[in-house]
């Protein structure tokens, strides 16, 4: 399919200088800035304030010294009132209290708002990340043995390692704040997924005044720890309006799931190329067991979906979603930046490039030959799981992160309707932008879920 072919999706600049304007910078300061700092600051906070800790934490040749301890100390500072403010707000909205609702908007703004100044404490550490180079990601690269232990009794038949649990967990559900769309709550659950073993949160957006609302479960990017910003993704924000109801599903390995030592998205980097199916298998896992919750409350259409990883995760769970019970498959799905060769985009993604991934593999000792034995595992099936008139599907044209001619394999293979399918001129990060200025896509899977 050409972008002829497809809906032309309006972004930002006009598309013409996106590219130059928005995808690239965006993208420099990812590699050089963002990911170095979230480094320095995943150190930060193992150290607890200890300065050699901290250094060997990243790791990097230094010596500690008295500024060092300082900032340190400031640090710590903001990772104490955090931790103090979770525990508040997990006390008042997931145990039995008479607290008023203006308390619980209070300790919920409070928790924001800890969460917020504890991301941007990243920024304490610039002049440390210019004064030397710092690793974006502390590799921790699996060997093949690893794989063979985990999942190779699964390559003849890889819809096993998505598969429901028999036994669904319990979900609970937290006590409610009003928002300006309507009310927000949250709901979490023992992860499914045997190599998680932690709990699975998420955030719930329930339009005001609307019976039995159809759903939108959505999942972020890589590094996207939507819960520390306060409100929902600007992507999913315009469904409130058409009276869908929002799930934003908290990846592994980030926000309240973040392992210690690493910053929230690192693992499935550093640990490639295990870490990507263990991701991959929960969050399908993740999304059958909050597609049946959502059954049990209303009837109305559930879809899946999300942007770049979250949209990866959502393209797995569906095609996979024909060996799972009726109550658990997704109704639609909508990918924001998607693509279909997955295998390949340890290769082929300008993020692994950018952080070295190959060369981490190298040192470790892996081939082309030793991942090939893997692509079933992340195979995407030849047809689509679901009728394709219930599949949108967005798409950059110089996306080199999710390279395009890979999600164009997709919609090609899916037969997916030109009616359905979006094609921003533009890279990545732009493509996403463009859906502030183009409500197409998202009023088009509103359409497809009976609100429009």
């Amino acid at each position: 399919m050409s972008e002829r072919q497809a809906m032309r999706l309006r972004g930002p600049l006009g598309w013409g200088i996106a590219d130059l304007a928005i995808d690239r910078p965006v993208f420099w300061s990812m590699l050089q800035l963002w990911l170095p700092l979230s480094r320095l600051w995943a150190a930060a906070m193992s150290a607890e304030g200890d300065p050699a800790a901290f250094l060997s934490g990243v790791p990097i040749d230094a010596k500690p010294t008295q500024r060092l301890a300082k900032k340190l100390a400031a640090f710590e500072a903001h990772r104490r009132d955090h931790e103090a403010a979770v525990a508040a707000w997990e006390d008042a909205f997931f145990t039995p209290s008479l607290k008023p609702p203006s308390t619980l908007y209070r300790i919920e703004s409070r928790r924001g708002s800890t969460a917020r100044w504890l991301t941007l404490q990243r920024l304490r550490f610039l002049d440390f990340r210019f004064g030397r180079p710092v690793p974006p990601v502390r590799f921790e690269t699996p060997a093949l043995a690893d794989l063979e232990a985990a999942y190779g009794a699964y390559r003849a038949a890889p819809w096993r390692v998505y598969q429901p649990p028999d036994a669904i967990p319990n979900v609970e559900v937290s006590r409610r704040v009003s928002t300006h769309f309507g009310e927000d709550y949250w709901i979490r659950f023992r992860s499914p997924a045997a190599r998680m073993g932690d709990i699975a949160w998420a955030r719930v957006h329930e339009p005001r005044g609307v019976i039995n609302p159809p759903t939108f479960i959505f999942g972020n990017g890589i590094c996207v720890e939507f819960d520390h910003y306060g409100r929902a993704t600007a992507d999913v924000q315009v469904l409130f309006r058409y009276g869908i109801r929002v799930i934003e599903l908290e990846s592994a390995w980030h926000g309240r799931r973040r392992l210690p030592g690493t910053y929230g998205g690192e693992p499935f980097m550093a640990k490639a190329p295990l870490a990507p199916i263990d991701l991959f298998a929960a969050q399908a896992q993740e999304l059958a067991v909050i597609i049946h919750w959502c059954r049990q409350q209303t009837k109305a259409p559930v879809a899946i979906g999300g942007a770049s990883l979250g949209a990866l995760a959502a393209l797995l769970a569906a095609s996979f979603s024909p060996h799972w019970p009726q109550s658990m498959r997704p109704d639609a799905v909508a990918l924001l930046t998607v693509a279909d060769q997955i295998d390949s985009l340890i290769a082929e993604s300008a993020l692994s490039a950018g952080i070295g991934m190959a060369e981490a593999l190298e040192r470790a000792g892996w081939t082309a030959k030793d991942l090939m034995l893997w692509q079933s595992l992340t195979a995407v099936p030849n047809g689509p799981p679901i009728p394709p008139e219930n599949i949108v599907a967005v798409l950059g044209a110089r996306d080199t992160i999710l390279p395009f001619a890979s999600g164009r394999s997709l919609v090609e293979r899916w037969r997916l309707p030109p009616a359905n399918t979006f094609i921003g001129r533009a890279g990545h990060f732009s493509t996403s932008l463009g859906l502030a200025m183009d409500r197409r896509p998202l009023k088009r899977l509103a359409k497809i879920l009976g609100t429009r």
